[in-house]
């Protein structure tokens, strides 16, 4: 069945055709706007998000380097190391500064129709600043002085020698240090634990080395040892356990061979103690080995080493002091200026141990 169109209905029809396809055309312009805008929105909010979370991790690092450059100031063993370390704080200040500045450009989207992300100006100052930080760090490491280097500088003789150190009274006192440095003795240890993976780790004690120079051979030593749990973010301790059963494990080892130095049983320690070792004449140390137990977990090791002659004191007229934090892993023990426990050190178990002579005619 056919029909035909006269003119006028025919462009009626042609009209309404173009006017529909018009109104889809812009519709379909109108969806595929709106589509694009929304992924452009939800990827600006996760870039706004992977910056200000970038800016927040920054913000923390650099207040907490901040914080420990200026504690290393006050503990500069010169004036340019001192000089180093507050322009390499000053250095950290303007990083800290960039990353406050692009964690608030970077919010600033979630609340108006702007961000500042990834803004290239801080991204060129922060790289500047970061090169700048490496360098300083270099330098100020360079010129860090402790030990002997230490000593050489604040002799009478050195950049940074000291009045103490000058005339005849001084000259004892140079000396008196020297000798203290040169007869340090060192200590290392390690814990044993068992667990760890799906389980929660346990402490079951530790090992401990003391190294003492062969020139107190025959003499005997004091050790006060404490084990703490340091509270965090700030220098107080707080003393877990004080009990001679187990602080009297400290001189219940044995002698060992120096060169053993470092190298800690990976098994915990049997009650019967093996032989000591033999020196001789050509050994210059005297090594320390014994097994603590104890169940405190991630406790800090703090030991003070007396010599009874009193002529090994430090200058500040304190023992030798040492500090560290056991893990299951062998470490070297940083000496301090004092004890958590000093206050308390009258109450702290004094323990004699007897350094022992090198025996001739004994093979090394």
């Amino acid at each position: 069945m056919s029909a035909v169109l006269d003119d006028k209905t025919k462009k009626v029809a042609e009209a309404g055709y173009r006017q529909w396809l018009s109104a889809a055309r812009n519709a379909s312009k109108d969806g595929v706007a709106s589509a694009v805008a929304n992924e452009f929105v939800a990827t600006s909010k996760a870039l706004i998000w992977r910056t200000a979370t970038w800016a927040a991790t920054a913000v923390l690092a650099t207040s907490l380097e901040a914080w420990q450059i200026a504690d290393d100031i006050d503990e500069a063993s010169s004036s340019l190391e001192r000089k180093l370390l507050k322009t390499k704080f000053y250095i950290v200040s303007a990083m800290s500064i960039a990353a406050t500045a692009q964690l608030f450009g970077a919010v600033s989207g979630l609340m108006w129709t702007y961000a500042w992300a990834m803004s290239g100006p801080l991204i060129i100052i922060t790289a500047v600043l970061g090169i700048a930080y490496l360098l300083i760090s270099s330098a100020a490491n360079r010129y860090k002085r402790e030990g002997l280097r230490l000593w050489l500088y604040r002799s009478i003789w050195g950049r940074g020698a000291i009045f103490e150190w000058m005339g005849s009274t001084g000259h004892t006192k140079q000396m008196h240090a020297l000798w203290t440095i040169l007869n340090q003795p060192s200590v290392v240890a390690r814990a044993l634990t068992y667990g760890g993976e799906r389980t929660p780790r346990r402490f079951i004690g530790h090992w401990i080395q003391i190294q003492f120079p062969a020139t107190f051979e025959g003499k005997e030593v004091t050790l006060q040892p404490t084990l703490n749990k340091k509270a965090f973010m700030n220098g107080k301790c707080d003393t877990t356990l004080n009990t001679s059963h187990l602080y009297s494990q400290y001189i219940n080892g044995y002698w060992v061979d120096p060169v053993q130095l470092g190298n800690l049983p990976d098994r915990p320690g049997g009650k019967s103690n093996q032989s000591d070792f033999i020196y001789t004449s050509g050994h210059q140390h005297r090594l320390w080995e014994t097994w603590v137990e104890t169940s405190l977990d991630s406790p800090v090791l703090e030991i003070e080493i007396g010599y009874r002659s009193n002529s090994a004191q430090l200058e500040n007229k304190q023992d030798y002091i040492f500090r560290l934090a056991l893990d299951a892993y062998t470490s070297k023990a940083d000496q301090v200026e004092a004890t958590c426990a000093l206050a308390s050190s009258d109450g702290r178990l004094k323990l004699q141990l007897a350094i022992p002579k090198s025996k001739a005619g004994q093979p090394k």
